[in-house]
């Protein structure tokens, strides 16, 4: 539901940000696009990851669990670092 709700409003403030033209001051058309593609992505794969979690979460498998926040730890910083250093 989280994920849907952010995904929901990342839609309606593109289409509200972009009848006044407040993006194009801000960035080009394609990188807009590209914000959006990857905000949804990620809501998506937050929304698909989420039985897992709380499969874990109530069968008390907390090493299962702590490797796996450790390795979306890891996956997140290694993104942020290839799209700071590619932009």
């Amino acid at each position: 539901p989280v994920a849907a709700s952010v995904a929901g409003f990342l839609v309606a403030a593109a289409a509200c940000s972009g009848a006044n033209g407040e993006w194009e001051a801000l960035m080009g058309s394609s990188e807009a696009r590209a914000t959006l593609l990857v905000a949804a992505l990620a809501a998506v794969v937050e929304a698909a990851c989420e039985p897992g979690w709380v499969y874990a979460q109530a069968n008390l498998l907390l090493p299962q669990r702590a490797l796996a926040e450790g390795a979306a730890l890891v996956a997140k910083a290694l993104t942020a670092c290839a799209l700071v250093l590619r932009a």
